[in-house]
């Protein structure tokens, strides 16, 4: 090879490097002005408003922005700390992180608020800005459990009446129970957007009434336990939504579910403690019927686990398995009526999961 051919080969060298040079520059120049005319305006208005559109498009367009550019290699430092230079590539990143991070901060405490005032489907939408933030490289985990801790607490109310015609007479039992619900796995709900609770509480005879008896009869009412083993709640399902160029993020739908055990036991259902004394015969116990009618009128509930198994370890016996609740409206989630009547016996029964934040 000659001198002159050494010298040509090296002159085209050199001007490829120019060439990726500038093309480089012009790159990070297009990127620079995408941040500053597009993405930083979107990620300011964001962390000014936190409506949920406007944030979703927000942290969209910085996403899209940040993985093109890394995937360009324009930036193997994402959130900007080693690149100093004033006005460069780092202070851009710097700055729509912590607009990136405001957003779904202040879109998180609006969603908490939210529930606070009894829409409890907003805790999907924590979720999803949590799922944002962990795409994005952090967390908001703990605003997440806080808002949980103060948000997701209920109680669930009771409701019975039944009336019963016997040959004996008519009669008539109230009972009322108000259970205050714990939580039992947390986890579970940060993980697959469900929540076990569980909680007992007295189950009141409220009233006892008795008529067209021949012989009068007089009532000492005990009270049973409402023993709730375990209450299965679900407000939304898992998404995941595939973004080209990045990692899944995972969004919750709203499916709102819940599923009640209650304990079928005799010993825990209310009871009259009835009494006739007739006239001319000492006074005699006659038997109760709020509690075998209750039961007959809910037998198509009763699940009994197997001896031994993992069902019956937390169910302790047979229970009652409540299904098929009906949204509700303000402090009322979910609720669920019996209003029946047949064999001589009307049962009218309400339940209602009710919200109680702190």
């Amino acid at each position: 090879m000659t001198e002159e051919q050494k010298q040509l080969i090296e002159a085209i060298a050199e001007m490829r490097e120019e060439e990726a040079v500038d093309l480089a520059k012009k790159m990070l120049d297009y990127y620079l002005v995408i941040a500053d005319q597009v993405v930083i305006p979107k990620l300011q208005t964001a962390a000014q408003s936190a409506e949920d559109g406007v944030v979703d498009g927000a942290l969209a367009a910085y996403n899209t922005w940040l993985r093109e550019i890394q995937l360009l290699g324009i930036s193997d430092d994402p959130l900007g700390q080693g690149q100093e230079q004033p006005g460069g590539l780092g202070d851009r990143l710097r700055r729509m992180t912590s607009l990136a991070s405001t957003a779904i901060s202040k879109g998180m405490t609006k969603a908490c608020q939210e529930c606070m005032s009894h829409d409890v489907g907003r805790m999907q939408r924590m979720l999803t800005l949590e799922g944002y933030a962990q795409a994005l490289g952090w967390t908001h985990e703990q605003e997440l459990l806080k808002c949980f801790d103060q948000c997701m607490v209920f109680e669930m109310k009771i409701d019975s009446e039944i009336l019963v015609e016997t040959s004996e007479g008519i009669l008539l039992t109230h009972t009322k129970s108000t259970v205050k619900l714990n939580i039992i796995q947390q986890e579970q709900w940060i993980l697959h957007g469900t929540a076990s609770y569980e909680g007992t509480a007295e189950w009141k005879p409220t009233s006892v009434q008795e008529f067209d008896n021949p012989c009068p009869i007089s009532s000492s009412p005990a009270s049973g336990t409402a023993d709730l083993r375990k209450v299965d709640m679900n407000f939304f399902k898992k998404k995941i939504v595939n973004v080209p160029g990045s990692d899944p993020i995972v969004t919750y739908v709203f499916s709102p579910h819940l599923e009640v055990y209650l304990r079928a036991s005799v010993s825990s259902i209310p009871t009259e403690g009835r009494t006739a004394q007739c006239e001319d015969s000492p006074p005699f116990e006659v038997g109760d019927l709020y509690g075998p009618t209750f039961f007959a009128k809910h037998e198509d509930e009763i699940v009994t686990p197997e001896s031994g198994s993992a069902e019956e370890a937390w169910l302790g016996g047979p229970a009652l398995r409540i299904t098929g609740f009906q949204q509700g409206s303000g402090d009322v989630i979910f609720t669920k009526e019996y209003s029946r009547s047949e064999a001589h016996a009307t049962e009218f029964t309400l339940i209602e999961l009710i919200h109680t934040p702190k």
